[in-house]
């Protein structure tokens, strides 16, 4: 007798198979959100009711989602500080405002993003634009990653 919570393939597939399956398609679902959420940056409307109304999803599967990562608005957050982290130090920063980055990411004040920047990488976007000018584009991947450590 098959249970109505197991897939009916399970029986042929196998349990790992199974579990193989459902966890690509979670990562799926996860990758899908995070491409929108990274096409969207620039919208002060990102956020968890945004993700809902798009995705079909409920804020409780949403939180589940993102749990391991400090939840929706963490996610978002990060992934705008780390836009902003790139645009500094591209050629794209070294030009305009550092409020303009910030308001161009999403963030409502220029405070909000200072404080929030300085609290992810412990250092300020005007180090980062500085430093930017000085490694080029060449190490930019690689100094991403010392910083993300």
């Amino acid at each position: 007798m098959s249970s109505p919570f197991r897939p009916a393939a399970a029986g042929r597939l196998g349990n790992n198979d199974v579990a193989k399956r459902l966890t690509l398609l979670r990562l799926g679902r996860i990758g899908g959100v995070l491409q929108f959420i990274d096409a969207n940056l620039h919208r002060p409307d990102l956020d968890l009711a945004l993700l809902m109304q798009q995705f079909r999803m409920s804020r409780a599967h949403l939180y589940r989602m993102f749990a391991g990562d400090g939840g929706v608005r963490a996610v978002i957050r990060d992934r705008r500080l780390n836009a902003a982290y790139r645009q500094l130090l591209s050629h794209q920063g070294k030009t305009g405002s550092i409020t303009s980055i910030a308001h161009r990411l999403g963030f409502s004040s220029s405070n909000q993003f200072l404080r929030a920047f300085r609290e992810q990488f412990g250092v300020t976007p005007s180090e980062v634009r500085h430093e930017g000018m000085s490694i080029g584009e060449r190490g930019l991947q690689a100094h991403l990653r010392k910083v993300k450590r």
